[in-house]
């Protein structure tokens, strides 16, 4: 059995796309050029959180003091989801965690 750690992601659901498309859990965007870690795609970048309480508020903290409604759950007219994400061990060792300088 290998061993795994739960990390988590909000991201805009297409309920609709096929594994691997665009708004799919499982896809990786491309052509990450902007956000906290722009480095054009090499290598792809996939945000994932410790928590769903962190993978949530770092969707969200665009809004801070601010009232939001329903549309700011909205993204690309998707509703968001937040998903976990089974990651190996292993392969957490070999991937850079960019919040530790």
């Amino acid at each position: 059995m290998v061993d795994t750690r739960t990390l988590w992601r909000v991201f805009p659901w297409n309920r609709t796309a096929a594994a691997g498309e665009p708004f799919a859990p499982d896809y990786v965007p491309p052509q990450q050029v902007s956000g906290r870690f722009d480095l054009h795609d090499r290598p792809l970048v996939l945000y994932l959180a410790d928590s769903e309480v962190h993978a949530v508020g770092e969707k969200l903290q665009r809004f801070r003091s601010r009232t939001i409604g329903s549309p700011a759950l909205l993204e690309y007219g998707y509703p968001l989801a937040l998903v976990s994400v089974a990651v190996a061990d292993d392969v957490l060792g070999a991937v850079a965690d960019l919040t530790h300088p």
